[in-house]
């Protein structure tokens, strides 16, 4: 199977003072740390594919290794705004994460999608997405902006990486929205 996921956050402190989702955490971010490694590993097999679509984590560089180290899966990192230097050395050398560039292009179902961390103003196409995190627990701006950040409800239980089948799922079912608009406007 194939995940996305984005905005992780191992090791940051403040993360539950911003994010409704991780409040309950308070300051025991060892537990936030925790949580997320047993539910991603609770679906997650070594043999799987996680797409990390930015911002592994903030904080002491050992601590984000060591819980990357633990997560089951081949594991893809698109940077993020926190993932540099030296800490993307670490991770691909001590945690095996492929670092990809800041963007990829892909296509699904005949549909142009665009991997980044930062959601991409691309105006509402039926044909054209971005697969996105950046935002935590904020709606996109544009329907055709997937954001597949930790703190987004898709159904999952916290930590848990979404489903490529989930992702593809929401942009056929909007695609056909933004091209039904676009037939009854012309």
């Amino acid at each position: 199977m194939e995940y996305f996921i984005s905005d992780i956050h191992f090791c940051h402190k403040n993360i539950p003072k911003f994010e409704e989702t991780r409040s309950h955490f308070g300051e025991d971010i060892d537990l936030m740390n925790e949580t997320i490694i047993n539910n991603w590993n609770a679906v997650v097999t070594n043999e799987d594919t996680v797409n990390i679509i930015g911002d592994v984590g903030i904080g002491a560089q050992s601590g984000i290794v060591a819980c990357v180290q633990r997560l089951n899966g081949k594991l893809k990192l698109w940077p993020g705004n926190h993932d540099h230097g030296n800490l993307l050395k670490r991770l691909e050398n001590e945690a095996g994460i492929e670092v990809m560039p800041y963007m990829t292009k892909m296509k699904t179902h005949g549909i142009v999608v665009f991997v980044t961390h930062y959601p991409m103003d691309i105006g509402e196409r039926p044909n054209l997405f971005n697969i996105h995190g950046h935002i935590h627990g904020m709606p996109s701006r544009l329907r055709n902006q997937i954001n597949v950040g930790i703190d987004q409800d898709w159904g999952l239980p916290f930590g848990q990486p979404i489903p490529k089948e989930m992702v593809e799922a929401r942009i056929i079912a909007v695609s056909e929205v933004l091209r039904e608009e676009r037939e009854l406007s012309n």
